[in-house]
């Protein structure tokens, strides 16, 4: 997975095309496969031998909204208010930081009020799927950005393929080493650390960098939540 990672990160400092990373994990992907039909290995015994993760039997979608709304517990939600109402706060707070920090990143001003409408008309409907909150995703606006991916229709491609995900995610994710799946994750991660905490040393104060510093210090060893938390404070 480091060796991934590391091989992900030299090919993306040198050569950026759209599909590269793709490329480098589907050829991954490929060679671990040679190898282990070479080695005699079924895909069971690869997932026995955590090179495959263990993926439970999944048979078609299954929604919990509606089916288990006249099961719900309404006094206990009502109870639990506060707590919901913080992780809104705290997701309105997050989505405000990351459309900061997209800003930051790309040097170009979005309109505020259009990107929160926009994140808040998608909670409502995945809210009424059942799903968790969310807000505009950092990671995969930046690597499109430094991919040099501008067009609009980069969205609707990304939502097109997780509903291929939603559909067969089971048979995915089944055939997804565990090393390329880490891979990526550390690429992810060193490159975030890399862009957010290491460059910014130069171009920042002492005291703002340490509060950057903070930040990666608490979601390191506390929670995502109570970072962006300590960070807006």
């Amino acid at each position: 997975a480091i060796l991934l990672a590391a091989l992900i990160y030299v090919a993306m400092q040198h050569f950026r095309r759209p599909f590269l990373l793709l490329a480098i994990l589907l050829l991954a992907t490929g060679l671990f496969h040679l190898w282990r039909l070479s080695a005699g290995l079924g895909m069971a015994d690869a997932a026995v031998a955590g090179w495959l993760p263990a993926v439970p039997a999944v048979s078609g979608l299954a929604f919990p909204f509606p089916a288990l709304l006249p099961a719900v517990d309404w006094t206990t939600v009502i109870a639990t208010a506060p707590t919901i109402a913080t992780v809104a706060a705290l997701s309105l707070f997050a989505a405000l930081l990351n459309i900061s920090a997209l800003e930051f990143a790309t040097g170009h001003d979005l309109d505020l009020d259009r990107e929160i409408r926009i994140a808040g008309g998608a909670n409502v409907l995945v809210a009424g799927a059942g799903g968790p909150p969310g807000f505009t995703d950092l990671t995969s606006t930046l690597l499109m950005h430094k991919f040099g991916i501008t067009a609009r229709g980069a969205g609707l491609w990304v939502a097109a393929i997780e509903v291929v995900g939603l559909l067969f995610a089971a048979t995915i994710a089944m055939t997804v080493p565990t090393f390329v799946a880490g891979g990526l994750i550390l690429f992810y991660g060193f490159d975030l650390v890399k862009d957010w905490l290491f460059a910014t040393r130069k171009t920042y104060s002492t005291r703002e960098w340490g509060v950057v510093l903070a930040i990666v210090v608490i979601a390191v060893f506390y929670s995502f939540l109570v970072a962006i938390l300590a960070g807006f404070l």
